[in-house]
């Protein structure tokens, strides 16, 4: 591993063992970005002191230094090949250097913007910048004529991070609300998405283009949750108005309105939905103010449901009987795993936690969120765990070990709402 520090040097670490292998000196101020050759032989580190230095790995020796960056180096990378060298700075520009003879080949300039983070695409091609200060965009670039290829204007604060996905594709952006989007659910053959936003009404989404493709209205209130049916042919809608609606998808038509099911008043309801008529009433939550059931689940084989409250508990309740099986304290629950033998909780201002349903004890917290995280998911084969945050990432956890296996660093505000597509993919 490689790591950078204010303290002007780079460091090689064996993963193993935790210990330090080398420290790399000839920095004079804060070391910002490090990056390994593609061959592991080099390292390549980006400074405050506006310089780009090579490295031997195997020695530590300083190999070469690039120079032209008026002010600090913020972000540097190795083109697939190792051929050469990406950079990018404070004073608004790209640069590309060849790394056998530590010339400049190409400046791209782009505007008014700092340069935070720079990409190769991975043939090499194309290159990407993540820009703050000026237009807050991330720009693509092509490689052999330095023009700017397309400019990404998605983000109302600065880019800090970019990067490639291995197959050189772009990701989708689904753009169409006026205000947050609070909730999303991926239709079970996973070519369609819902989304919901304070800002009304509910959109369907084609996957494959990233196209609108209706709106369900009718609400006069906030919305707070969707879901596909299980066949994906109807959508179901939670709003604050104390009314959940069921809206046919292929007409965009309002079928059913099931009327006094707000949680507020600590209580969960099962509804029929070919009557619209309430079957049961799931009543054990406090009596305090801060009761009100704000999530519920059904198990997997449906004969159990898990519900939240604000009273700090989650409770598993027998469809059945409407009887209160366990109590769980201190947590909310958001989940079943797919084989309905667990469950996830979270908790202002506290880690992830992963339940046994039989026993009702904790079996594994997942830490590593800065912030409070806001909803999470299971993999569709219950071994991967997926969060969001309001420290603006996603994060994606290994359940048998309750590692964190991935950050997702693409959002410039807080993440409200995770669902896996129905391939887990």
């Amino acid at each position: 591993m490689l790591s950078g520090s204010r303290d002007n040097t780079i460091k090689l670490w064996e993963v193993s063992s935790g210990k330090e292998v080398r420290t790399f000196k000839w920095h004079s101020d804060d070391v910002y970005s490090v990056a390994f050759s593609p061959d592991g032989k080099f390292v390549l580190s980006g400074s405050r002191d506006n310089t780009i230095k090579l490295w031997e790995v195997s020695s530590g020796k300083k190999v070469k230094t690039f120079k032209g960056h008026s002010k600090w180096v913020r972000s540097v990378a190795f083109s697939p090949d190792g051929k050469f060298v990406l950079s990018g700075s404070w004073d608004n520009t790209m640069k590309l250097w060849k790394v056998s003879s530590g010339k400049e080949v190409r400046t791209f300039r782009g505007g008014s913007s700092w340069i935070f983070s720079v990409a190769f695409s991975p043939d090499g091609k194309f290159v990407l910048s993540g820009e703050t200060g000026g237009d807050n965009t991330m720009k693509l670039w092509e490689v052999s004529s330095g023009k700017k290829v397309k400019t990404f204007k998605w983000y109302s604060k600065g880019v800090k991070s970019v990067a490639f996905s291995p197959d050189g594709k772009e990701v989708r952006v689904f753009k169409g609300h006026s205000d947050e989007v609070s909730s999303v659910a991926f239709s079970p053959d996973g070519k369609f998405a819902l989304s919901i936003s304070y800002g009304r009404p509910i959109q369907l989404w084609e996957i494959s283009s990233g196209k609108k493709l209706k709106a369900f209205k009718g609400y006069l209130d906030k919305l707070s949750s969707v879901a596909f049916s299980p066949d994906g042919k109807f959508v179901l809608s939670g709003s604050w108005d104390k009314t959940m609606k069921l809206w046919e998808v292929s007409s965009g038509k309002e079928v059913r309105v099931f009327k006094g099911s707000g949680s507020w008043d600590k209580t969960m309801k099962l509804w029929e939905v070919s009557s619209g008529k309430e079957v049961k009433i799931f009543k054990g939550h406090s009596d305090a103010l801060n009761g009100s059931v704000s999530s519920v689940a059904f198990s997997p084989d449906g004969k159990f449901v898990l519900s939240s409250s604000y009273d700090s508990t989650m409770k598993l309740w027998e469809v059945s009987s409407g009887k209160e099986v366990r109590t769980f304290k201190g947590v909310t629950p958001k989940v079943f795993s797919p084989d309905g033998k667990f469950a996830l909780s979270i908790s202002y201002g506290r880690p992830i936690q992963l339940w046994e349903i039989s026993s009702g004890k904790k079996v594994k917290t997942f830490k590593g969120h800065s912030g409070s995280v806001t909803s999470v998911a299971f993999s569709p084969d219950g071994k991967f765990v997926l969060s969001g945050s309001w420290d603006n990432t996603m994060k994606l956890w290994e359940v048998s070990s309750g590692k964190k296996v991935k950050t997702f660093k693409w959002y410039s505000k807080g993440v409200k709402s995770v669902a896996f597509s129905p391939d887990g993919n």
